[in-house]
């Protein structure tokens, strides 16, 4: 005989799935851009660097506003510029060593990036530019900033929610790998590659320690048609027409950039699937240079590998000065200097990037679960505590992995365990009281909740176990060991990327409310209702779950109270049909096992539940950056109650355990 079990329906799981996915950033933009890497995303960081890799000087910048020669490797804007225009943020994005950046630039993003630098700090080391640790340790010193001037709460929320560019890997493999032979000498080109990527992926689990969660990683243009590199591609290799500028792509950097930007993408997907709690895609940068360079004339072009500064050879950096010839109209040509593109070019990368990018903004599902409440959550927490409400013995667990009795009130699963599976976090959401969960598994999720708890202190008190108030104190504990271990930055970071659920009432109900006395003689239903909401809202605010940095929510209601097993016994004798479907089974043998749910106490809960979705509006109300649904789990529980057969049960008011009325923890047995 199939009995009911708490399980977790569809569209409930549906429901928590949205509040992680929606709204996105996708829709509403980052909230700020961080930018490292290359030429394609510094804005003069080395203006003050001793290098010759420097564009403060003319003709750089001839197209830019007030045609300021910024440092940016262009006539004008580049993609950076572009995107946080698109993003509504600024028109710019300024260079994190500009003199003229002020705490409102760091909260909106800046470029730490460094031309001539790449993913092998040998790139950066022979010219003297900031190689990617130089330009992460500049972001640490901008978070510091902030977090002394916004604190840190608003801080880890900026950069939790802002997207965070990586465009490296070109000037490696120009620079590095083409020009120096010891590289050539110690590296073939694939196991080149894989260094560059190893290095990409270090340099991004470092930002993700830092609180970073949206990454987009660029890959490379076609480098075989950079000017500077089909300057070794003249005729008479390929070239019919005799003309020197003319030149053509080298086909063999150009698959060579394809080899790179494959692995690259490959590696990229990977780390998405190994890192839950990032949001991280690879931009494609070769396909929108190839498609400019191979049809010109679709985009306003005339000039593709041949640059608009000097020969269009080798002009860039120091050689592409004042004293340099120039194209007459730069708008036509691809490139600017021998290895950069032009403003327009950009413009259109900087498009193409804006498909892709929002993968990388939006919201992706939670890093981490904690769940607080009674036994609809609790794995194992009440089993060392002397309580009588404890479930570490069989028959509990009989249907669990290894068919261990863990604590929790059912056959196997809970419906935390089978939430952060469904979010591909782990297998089960384990007890915060369990000795084999480690500081890693603190960063995943646990749970705090006590079986026979509620919103209301005495509920706990009752039988020995944990109320609201232990279980957050247990939470603050855990943010503590994350934050020894991983820093401020991650476990704030960690906290506001996860998804806290609670479920409580029904102990409160049953337990205390119907059961005590005292308690009736205290409160009215309605008082003793809004007792429980009140608490609720002590643990959500006063009691700082949002203070400490929670923004995403699920408050499970109530389940049909009325048609529990123990209730249907205790109270049989006044028992009512909850519906029609179920008067088609009502008790007419008298069989005692034979109960109806309680229709008065299905009311109480349907009261209880209205009030509920009014109180977590007004939560979000007051907290405006909380964002907190209600859980209905009254209507799917009493849809298998009515119609057991859709959903294949036949035993819908009985406990499997035992003659199915009273048997619950140690009665269980």
């Amino acid at each position: 005989m199939k009995s009911i079990s708490p399980l977790i329906p569809l569209p409930f799981l549906l429901l928590l799935l949205s509040i992680t996915t929606t709204p996105s950033a996708a829709t509403y933009g980052p909230s700020a851009i961080y930018a490292f890497g290359d030429s394609m995303l510094d804005a003069g960081n080395n203006n003050q660097i001793p290098t010759l890799c420097r564009a403060d000087h003319e003709p750089y910048g001839s197209d830019f506003p007030g045609k300021s020669h910024t440092g940016r490797f262009s006539n004008g804007k580049i993609p950076g510029d572009f995107l946080a225009s698109a993003y509504g943020l600024k028109d710019l994005l300024p260079a994190y060593a500009d003199h003229a950046v002020d705490y409102k630039d760091l909260i909106t993003g800046v470029s730490f990036a460094s031309s001539c630098s790449g993913y092998s700090h040998l790139t950066a080391l022979p010219l003297g530019v900031h190689n990617l640790d130089r330009q992460l340790w500049h972001f640490e010193l901008v978070f510091d900033k902030m977090r002394k001037r916004f604190g840190l709460q608003k801080t880890a929320d900026i950069v939790e929610k802002a997207l965070f560019l990586i465009s490296a890997g070109s000037t490696d493999i120009v620079n590095d790998y083409y020009m120096q032979p010891l590289t050539r000498a110690k590296y073939s080109l694939p196991s080149y590659i894989q260094m560059l990527l190893k290095n990409m992926e270090h340099f991004v689990k470092k930002l993700r320690l830092a609180g970073a969660r949206k990454i987009a990683v660029i890959g490379v243009p076609p480098l075989g048609c950079l000017p500077i590199d089909a300057f070794t591609n003249i005729p008479p290799f390929k070239n019919e027409s005799g003309d020197p500028l003319r030149r053509e792509c080298r086909d063999d950097h150009n698959s060579d950039a394809q080899q790179y930007n494959t692995n690259l993408a490959t590696r990229v997907k990977k780390m998405a699937e190994a890192m839950h709690d990032l949001k991280i895609v690879y931009v494609d940068y070769y396909t929108p240079m190839m498609n400019m360079i191979n049809k010109p004339y679709d985009y306003g072009f005339k000039t593709t590998t041949t640059s608009c500064c000097g020969t269009g050879a080798i002009e860039v950096g120091p050689l592409c000065n004042v004293a340099s010839l120039m194209c007459h109209d730069h708008s036509e040509y691809v490139f600017w200097d021998s290895s950069n593109p032009t403003e327009a070019a950009y413009k259109i990368v900087a498009e193409s990037f804006k498909d892709v990018i929002p993968a990388a903004a939006a919201a992706g599902r939670p890093s981490a679960i904690y769940a607080f409440g009674d036994s609809l959550l609790d794995p194992g927490n009440n089993n060392k505590l002397p309580t009588v409400c404890r479930a570490n013995h069989k028959p509990y667990g009989l249907d669990f992995p290894g068919r261990n009795p863990t604590g929790r009130f059912t056959n196997g699963k809970l419906p935390g365990d089978m939430l952060v599976s469904a979010f591909r976090i782990k297998d089960v959401l384990p007890a915060y009281a369990d000795s084999t969960v480690d500081v890693y598994g603190l960063l995943t999720g646990v749970s705090f909740a006590s079986a026979c708890s509620g919103y209301h202190d005495v509920t706990a008190a009752e039988v020995g176990v944990l109320n609201l108030d232990k279980q957050f104190r247990n939470f603050e504990r855990a943010f503590v060991k994350m934050e020894e271990r991983f820093g401020l930055p991650r476990a704030t970071a960690t906290v506001g990327n996860s998804l806290f659920i609670i479920s409580a009432g029904s102990s409160d109900m049953i337990d205390n409310y119907y059961l005590l006395p005292t308690t009736r003689a205290k409160y009215s239903l309605p008082a003793y209702h809004d007792m429980m909401l009140n608490n609720l809202d002590t643990l959500v605010k006063v009691r700082k779950l949002y203070k400490a940095g929670a923004k995403y929510l699920a408050i499970i209601g109530l389940p049909p109270l009325g048609c529990l097993p123990m209730d249907t016994t205790v109270f049989s004798q006044s028992s009512l049909s909850p519906s029609a479907a179920s008067q088609k089974n009502a008790n007419l043998t008298g069989d005692l096992l034979r109960r109806e749910c309680k229709a008065k106490h299905n009311k109480d809960a349907t009261e209880y539940n209205a009030k509920l979705q009014v109180r977590v509006r007004r939560l979000m109300v007051a907290m405006p950056k909380l964002k907190a649904v209600y859980m209905d789990i009254f209507n799917p529980m009493m849809e298998m109650i009515d119609k057991p057969n859709q959903f294949g049960f036949k035993s819908t008011l009985e406990g499997c355990c035992g003659s199915g009325s009273v048997e619950l923890g140690h009665f269980a047995m």
